[in-house]
């Protein structure tokens, strides 16, 4: 029993640790940033969104692209212990196309991501 109330403590933590504080993106995108981030930056926490930037494309027919800048603050401890706060730059884009993955329309790419340390 001890086992899975531990298991389920974690898998809540790990659902928790994917938001992005002070974030109104879908949580699709916030994922996706999320995923990006470890994968480039390393494991981060207390990721907070300090502002966004969007820039609309009108493409053809009423189709729109949505660029979006986004500017994360993180945090990511060192092997002593120590904490260590970077900003996190986000280029990503929201294409109105079909997103097979998700069956859903409308799909989020990430096109650059830079961890700065402050």
């Amino acid at each position: 029993m001890k086992t899975v109330i531990i298991a389920i403590s974690l898998f809540v933590a790990q659902v928790t640790f994917a938001q992005i504080s002070g974030s109104k993106n879908e949580i699709r995108h916030q994922d996706l940033m999320t995923d990006s981030i470890f994968q480039n930056c390393g494991p981060m926490f207390n990721l907070v969104q300090v502002a966004q930037t969007e820039k609309v494309e009108k493409i053809d027919q009423g189709v729109q692209d949505v660029k979006f800048t986004t500017l994360i603050v993180g945090t990511s401890v060192t092997d002593q212990m120590n904490e260590d706060t970077y900003e996190i730059t986000i280029e990503s884009e929201f294409t109105d196309a079909y997103d097979h993955s998700t069956q859903t329309w409308g799909s989020y790419s990430i096109s650059s991501i830079s961890c700065v340390l402050k």
